[in-house]
């Protein structure tokens, strides 16, 4: 009766991820959970758009890996997660066909939350005897409806994983188990950097004065004129990218680069970058004067594969400073 008990609380409880109830088994392979379809990629609105807002989409959970004396499938639990904003989480739609008919025996347990503030999905079903035949190697163990709400790009993880199999006796054990991820976007999959529409574009790039003395800057960074840029990402890919300056004068045109760095898709929030170019001749003397200065963005998308797109310029507003002794 204990065991019973034990059982039927199991999906209740939530075990951590990294909860071993026994021994580690020795299955056929390392199990794997992952998302189909592990991408869907489309562009809205068009005439040709099938995931606007208003549709629908449909995840299944598959198990791979699984199998053996020590790899059958007594319980499972998983959690989703996705981006709220475009996705809302409607319904459990199966638990795989094994444990729907389980489930619809009274054979097994199943539990199901849905947390569409946080962007969570928990799903979790025990056996309340049957195990899966360890000759069953692969087995969908879920299927989640979700409606889309909106345009953009979202990944979907799967966390808080667990496979567990009945040794026997009481027995249960944690089977070790890898996850996969989901990519969903339809607004397309291109990588863009750009200056923030949320601040003025005077806010874009400006120098750290736009009267500076060299001998009597103490501020930031003593000996040279600090140039800042304000940027973010506006794509449903990966980018890196950096600030360039151009600065022109009398005495010719240099150009001065911030560090570079990789924004992930739809990273809107402002991301600082800095940079600093001392005024000064192959002689050692300050080239005094009205400097006039060009900002531009240089950034290529990360492509799914880790291959790097073209090299894309955007230009932001110029601006002016005078350099003193």
């Amino acid at each position: 009766m204990n065991k019973l008990k034990t059982l039927m609380l199991l999906p209740i409880l939530l075990l951590s991820a990294t909860a071993v109830l026994g021994a580690a088994p020795a299955v056929f392979a390392t199990p794997n959970l992952a998302l189909q379809p592990a991408l869907v990629t489309d562009t809205c609105p068009s005439t040709t758009c099938t995931h606007g807002p208003g549709s629908q989409i449909q995840y299944t959970v598959n198990a791979t890996g699984i199998g053996g004396p020590d790899g059958t499938v007594f319980a499972y639990q998983y959690q989703i997660t996705y981006n709220p904003l475009l996705l809302k989480a409607v319904s459990v739609d199966s638990f795989g066909p094994f444990f729907d008919a389980l489930i619809a025996n009274n054979l097994a347990v199943p539990v199901t939350s849905f947390d569409n503030v946080n962007g969570l999905v928990t799903v979790a079903v025990t056996s309340l005897g049957p195990s899966t035949s360890a000759t069953t190697t692969k087995a969908i163990i879920g299927a989640v409806t979700f409606n889309v709400t909106g345009l953009g790009r979202t990944d979907q993880n799967l966390v808080n994983a667990i496979l567990v199999h009945n040794a026997g006796g009481g027995t249960l054990v944690n089977i070790p188990v890898t996850t996969g991820s989901a990519i969903f976007t339809n607004s397309g999959l291109v990588g863009i950097a750009d200056w923030p529409l949320s601040l003025p574009p005077k806010q874009w790039a400006f120098p750290e004065q736009t009267k500076w003395s060299y001998s009597g800057d103490s501020a930031f960074t003593p000996g040279c004129l600090d140039l800042f840029g304000n940027i973010n990402s506006t794509g449903t890919l990966a980018v890196t990218a950096f600030v360039q300056f151009s600065v022109k004068s009398a005495y010719g045109t240099f150009i001065t680069n911030t560090p570079s760095i990789t924004l992930q898709g739809g990273q809107i929030t402002v991301v600082p970058l800095h940079t600093c170019w001392t005024p000064l001749s192959s002689s050692g003397l300050v080239q005094v004067g009205k400097y006039h200065v060009h900002p531009t963005i240089v950034y290529q998308q990360i492509n799914l594969d880790g291959s790097l797109g073209p090299v894309i310029l955007v230009n932001g507003s110029p601006f002016k400073t005078t350099i003193q002794p």
